[in-house]
């Protein structure tokens, strides 16, 4: 029998063509994401596609791989083992993001040593506690402070300002008032000792020293003066060293996990490991059931309960029911599989 055919003519093409090109599927960002599900059967096995969030860090790559793992070593045979696979590799996937937790947090407490040592440094000089560090270096010097990096900078500001001033305006009172603010009224050998060497050589320029002589006067002092300021540079250099280290001590001390949410984290993490020891008890548990259960319908003795032996092809056709390429470089998640059991070989 002959087949009829309708005769279409060319307005009928054309405008099947002007009404397809009106048809261009969804738009919105909400009807593209409910067109994804129109070939959703009923979604079970495809529970794991969501374990993969990518705001948190979450890498596709990472769950594909660990799929993998877990499937060469596990090897689920029928419904009920995989359903506990598919429980193995969610309590996996979470135990590596508490692992990136943990990862967040010491950074962050190792930051929080950093800015305060960087607010330490920033401070010196500006906090409450500087009020009295003021009076106590009106009255006595620079040198009498507590030792910090501060101190030892603003020593150093001080005592260059003499040797511009004497270099400038020889021996006059700008050059004894820095040296006065670093040593105090009281100084010490060395900052009396220089102190001395100065007032001497001011009364003689006063008193009408010759010129060559008093280019001299202030080659000596400078000298003086130079040796002065190369010993301080050495305390600030070994000041820097010493904060530095102990800063680095205070991150070492913050290595180990601490606060509330850290705290969170190690129970957690200890909740995870008991819950896969009991997946791994009733995986075990269900394949001796059916070693048993096999051995009373053949009756003879149940040989030693082991995961089914798989070949190659065995398992390239699991990872692909699940969805995980081999080369993991696929971003097929968990989801998809057509059907379950051990694969046909």
């Amino acid at each position: 029998m002959s087949l009829i055919r309708k005769q279409i003519s060319e307005a009928i093409v054309a405008a099947n063509r002007t009404n397809s090109m009106k048809c261009t599927g969804p738009v919105t960002d909400v009807g593209k994401m409910n067109s994804r599900l129109n070939a959703l059967k009923h979604g079970v096995t495809a529970t794991m596609a969501g374990l993969c969030v990518a705001e948190i860090g979450d890498r596709e790559e990472d769950l594909n791989r660990l799929i993998s793992q877990l499937m060469r070593s596990v090897r689920p045979f029928g419904d009920e083992e995989e359903i506990l696979f598919e429980q193995m590799v969610e309590n996996r996937w979470r135990r590596q993001r508490l692992l990136r937790a943990e990862a967040g947090i010491l950074a962050e407490q190792r930051l929080n040593v950093e800015l305060d040592y960087a607010r330490k440094l920033a401070g010196e000089g500006r906090s409450p506690e500087s009020v009295g560090e003021a009076g106590l270096a009106t009255a006595h010097g620079l040198v009498v402070l507590p030792d910090s990096s501060a101190k030892f900078k603003l020593i150093l500001q001080c005592l260059r300002a003499a040797g511009e001033a004497v270099e400038r305006e020889g021996f006059g009172e700008e050059g004894l008032r820095q040296l006065e603010a670093v040593y105090g009224p009281n100084p010490g050998l060395a900052g009396a000792v220089l102190l001395a060497g100065y007032n001497q050589r001011r009364q003689e320029v006063a008193a009408g020293m010759a010129e060559p002589e008093e280019a001299e006067a202030k080659r000596s002092f400078l000298a003086s003066l130079g040796a002065e300021v190369t010993c301080f540079e050495k305390l600030l250099e070994l000041q820097e060293r010493v904060d530095e280290e102990l800063a680095r001590a205070r991150w070492q001390a913050q290595g180990a996990l601490s606060g509330p949410a850290a705290k969170r984290i190690v129970g957690y993490e200890a909740f995870l490991d008991r819950q896969f020891d009991r997946l791994v008890t009733q995986l075990n548990e269900r394949r001796e059931a059916r070693r048993q259960e096999a051995a009373g319908a053949e009756g003879a003795p149940a040989p030693k309960s082991n995961p089914p032996e798989w070949s190659a092809e065995d398992y390239d056709a699991a990872l692909s029911r699940a969805g995980a390429p081999d080369d993991l470089s696929g971003s097929g998640g968990f989801g998809g599989r057509a059907r379950r059991g051990r694969p046909a070989t």
